[in-house]
């Protein structure tokens, strides 16, 4: 082979197997370096991004040496076959140190300058100085300490991670954690960085001395100057959201969750934890539970929190074998810890709302490898996967809420309640009078109607909710209650309402003995004969809505009526009973005026009852609402 082509070769040979090694070493730190980053949520191995990278790294590495090849074979002067002379030895520079090979341009008077330096002795000499100052070969820089460090780092990181995830959610070791990680990142880049550009930059004068070019360092520069750009942005994206985050967590209480309150009901049976799941929660539970070691359900009503304190609750809750119970709504964070209930019930109204996790500057990644915690959470309670992946599909600007049908099918919720099986709850952490009265108006206007007609009823009926709410009373017997008071408070004012509204009010007691009827003749016999009240859950949710509608408007358009003399009062009763004996027979007529009627007569009863007011109604509308009127005006 000829001098040219053996130059050509062997530059050529060794010029392509650096870059390809370069780039593949590029893919592999390109991994590490983006699965071992400085978030404490996860660490993966080798991204597939890192390997794409080293293999475009490699593709432009054999472009560069294809031309530089081509370059090199046009340079080339073939030597002639046989001279009968040695091809002289060529001298090979070193990666460091000092070149065998002299200063060809330069002036005796520099090159003693540049020896009086090297001699001139250094106050530190030992290795991290001389990387420092650039002093150590090029491939010891780049590879060893640049390479090889960041692999050393990235141990250094994973041991660091599983030393904090083996601990339980403390938000004080979080941030002394990212403070630690992001303070030795601060100190030991720019160290890498600026080592290797020095060395570099000793690798490109050498070169150029002997007159060559230096391709490694000019690429360990270009290097550098990516890596700086690529920690300034982790810096940016990463680094300062996560430590402003977690330093908001510690300093200032998590101002962005509301604060949390825990309420002990039912002569200790029951505890309400309600607001945000912030740190602090869990041990507060824990004390709470030592005095109160009657408990057996726990209450959730919360927007959410901090997963890592939801995750303590729920082992509480498992261990303890409590039972869970959502009355208004649970959402995010506070689904985890709904989960470790023994059995999981929810009110018929409340609302379950689900998410992916979030925290400031983490990636995509390390989100998905934080929600694997609570997909083991709600798979261990029985939870239907397919229901799982889409709660964890919603991104976390959203919120899935499925209905209390979806929630039973995934076996989310093993029990609905009708508001009589716990105390009553969800009214949130500070609860007055005042806040009830509020809400109290906001749900049902009619009450609001009430407060301006009537105050002295409207006060009744909050100060007896408010104080059954302090007595640990459940749902339905307050709602039972207080619609007994309105009731009450509204029949006072039947009398003084408008005809129309009289003759609507015929029509809803006509249907509403009806569905009672047939339901069961004595609850229709207790409500007809007002011998007992009736939980309005036995009423249709409709015919409720209907009343609640009629009994406003029976409060606004109350007033002064001018009274239907005794006569015609007597006239028209007459004529209602009249027509009664021919519908239902005298003697079932009579139970209506009786007081002694046996349970095998309610269904008679009910029947007369029934007839009675539809009767009424079909009278003239005057008519009609004078009898209501002395009917309700007699009661």
């Amino acid at each position: 082979m000829t001098g040219g082509k053996l130059k050509y070769w062997n530059t050529g040979r060794a010029t392509l197997i650096s870059f390809f090694v370069f780039g593949i070493m590029g893919a592999i730190q390109g991994g590490i370096e983006q699965s071992w980053n400085t978030s404490v949520y996860s660490i993966a191995f080798i991204s597939s991004r890192g390997v794409v990278i080293g293999l475009i790294s490699a593709i432009i590495a054999t472009i560069i040496c294809i031309s530089r090849n081509r370059s090199i074979a046009k340079a080339s002067t073939p030597m002639p076959a046989s001279t009968g002379l040695a091809v002289p030895n060529r001298i090979e520079p070193r990666f460091g140190g000092s070149s065998l090979a002299p200063d060809i341009g330069i002036s005796p008077a520099i090159a003693r300058e540049r020896q009086a330096q090297s001699a001139k002795p250094r106050r530190f000499n030992n290795f991290i100085a001389r990387h420092w100052r650039g002093e150590l070969p090029l491939w010891l820089s780049y590879w060893v300490i640049g390479f090889l460090g960041n692999i050393v780092i990235g141990i250094i990181l994973m041991i660091a991670h599983a030393a904090a995830v083996s601990r339980d959610y403390d938000p004080r070791l979080i941030l002394g954690h990212l403070v630690v990680i992001w303070l030795g990142i601060g100190a030991m880049a720019p160290w890498q960085f600026v080592g290797v550009w020095r060395s570099a930059e000793a690798r490109i004068r050498e070169r150029a001395r002997m007159g060559r070019n230096a391709p490694w360092a000019a690429l360990a520069k270009l290097a550098v100057v990516l890596g700086v750009l690529r920690l300034g942005a982790a810096l940016a994206t990463t680094g300062i959201p996560q430590i402003t985050e977690a330093s908001r967590m510690v300093f200032l209480d998590d101002p962005d969750l509301p604060p949390y309150a825990l309420r002990i009901m039912r002569n200790g049976t029951e505890l309400e934890v309600m607001g945000g799941f912030k740190y602090g929660l869990h041990d507060d539970l824990i004390r709470l539970l030592r005095a109160a070691p009657k408990v057996r359900a726990i209450h959730l009503d919360s927007i959410g929190g901090r997963v890592g304190e939801a995750e303590k609750v729920y082992k509480t809750i498992r261990d303890r074998g409590f039972v869970t119970y959502v009355a208004h709504e649970c959402m995010s964070a506070c689904t985890v810890a709904f989960a470790g209930g023994r059995e999981r019930w929810m009110g018929r109204q409340a609302k379950l709302g689900f998410h992916a996790p979030d925290f400031a500057g983490m990636r995509a990644a390390d989100l998905a490898d934080m929600t694997q915690g609570q997909r083991e959470i709600f798979a261990a309670s029985g939870f239907d996967k397919a229901f799982v992946d889409r709660a964890f599909s919603t991104p976390n600007n959203k919120m899935w809420t499925p209905s209390v049908e979806e929630l039973s099918r995934a076996r989310v919720v093993t029990h609905v309640s009708n508001g009589s099986d716990f105390a009553i709850s969800g009214y949130g952490a500070t609860v007055t009078r005042e806040k009830i009265a509020t809400q109290f108006q906001a749900k049902q206007p009619i009450l609001a109607t009430l407060r301006n007609v009537s105050p002295k009823d409207f006060d009744a009926i909050i100060d007896g909710f408010f104080s059954g709410y302090q007595d640990g009373r459940t749902e339905s017997e307050l709602i039972a209650a207080a619609r007994q008071r309105l009731l009450a408070a509204v029949r006072a004012f039947i009398p003084l309402a408008d005809d129309a509204v009289l003759i609507e009010l015929g029509r809803l007691l006509v249907d509403e003995y009806t569905s009672l009827a047939g339901k069961d003749p004595s609850l229709c016999y207790q409500y007809a004969s007002g011998a007992a009240d009736i939980d309005p859950r036995n009423f249709p949710a409709a015919l409720i809505q209907r009343e609640t509608a009629l009994h406003g408007r029976v409060l606004k358009t109350a007033s002064q009526r001018p009274a239907l003399p005794r006569q015609d009062l007597e006239a028209l009763f007459a004529k209602v009973g009249a027509e009664l004996a021919k519908r239902i027979g005298t003697e079932k007529l009579r139970l209506l005026t009786g007081s002694d009627v046996s349970p095998a007569q309610y269904a008679d009863y009910c029947a007369g009852s029934i007839a009675f007011y539809q009767e009424i109604i079909r009278l003239n509308e005057a008519d009609a609402a004078a009898l209501m009127r002395e009917i309700f005006g007699g009661k």
